[in-house]
């Protein structure tokens, strides 16, 4: 795979598939980040309960 292809999405203009691959990165960590908040909020109101 050519790192250094141009890809289009999700920007305007093409840019290298580095950024593509590091934008879908970040997009995950946020995804993760935002699950742990909801589950630590669940957890923390007291009607969930806490399974190894």
């Amino acid at each position: 795979m050519d790192l250094d292809r141009p890809f289009a999405f999700p920007w305007p203009e093409p840019r290298p598939f580095v950024f593509a691959a590091a934008w879908a990165n970040s997009e995950l960590m946020k995804n993760v980040a935002e699950i742990g908040v909801i589950r630590h909020q669940y957890l923390a109101s007291g009607t969930g309960t806490r399974s190894a």
